[in-house]
């Protein structure tokens, strides 16, 4: 059986990620194919933008020292990572789709083949709209952080400025698409 793809989203805060990337796993729910990631994070789960597991930054330093994620990074001084469990389903040929830190894309995509990395965006005042309806703090530091992803590695943009139902179908397309290649 073929290796499954590890779709690796990724885009500044405020393009959407979270809630297409929350749309495409409703949308793709009866199709065992696909696994949408629950990444463990240093902070309070917050169910209005993503289930995730959150743990105490000792517990997390504890779980990364035992190797207990297959990817890890810290941004705004929180610590993100994906349990290494998920591994076993790209190994099993299913699709992992997993939202990650673009500063952390080079080494995902040298780690993990295959690994296809789509780049979800909208216009600098969508974005800066959105942060503000959020109030998720550090707004200009969000704002003015600019990450490039390293050269020579091919990226699919999503242009996320529609309702959220064109998002996630178009999110949902390229995950079909993409995993065919």
């Amino acid at each position: 059986m073929a290796r499954g793809t590890f779709f690796l989203i990724v885009g500044p805060s405020g393009a959407g990620k979270d809630s297409l990337i929350r749309g495409a796993a409703s949308a793709l729910s009866r199709e065992s194919s696909y696994v949408f990631a629950r990444r463990t994070i240093t902070r309070e789960a917050a169910r209005a933008r993503e289930s995730h597991e959150g743990v105490a930054e000792s517990e997390f330093a504890a779980l990364k020292r035992a190797g207990k994620f297959m990817l890890a990074w810290n941004v705004y001084e929180t610590d993100y990572g994906i349990p290494a469990s998920y591994n076993d389903d790209l190994e099993a040929g299913r699709h992992v789709v997993a939202n990650v830190s673009r500063s952390i894309v080079g080494d995902a995509v040298a780690h993990f083949r295959p690994a296809c990395v789509i780049q979800i965006t909208a216009p600098e005042a969508v974005l800066e709209n959105r942060l503000k309806v959020r109030d998720v703090g550090r707004f200009e530091e969000r704002m003015a952080r600019t990450v490039i992803l390293p050269d020579g590695i091919s990226v699919n943009h999503l242009l996320n400025m529609a309702d959220i139902e064109t998002g996630v179908a178009r999110l949902v397309d390229m995950l079909k698409n993409l995993a065919k290649t």
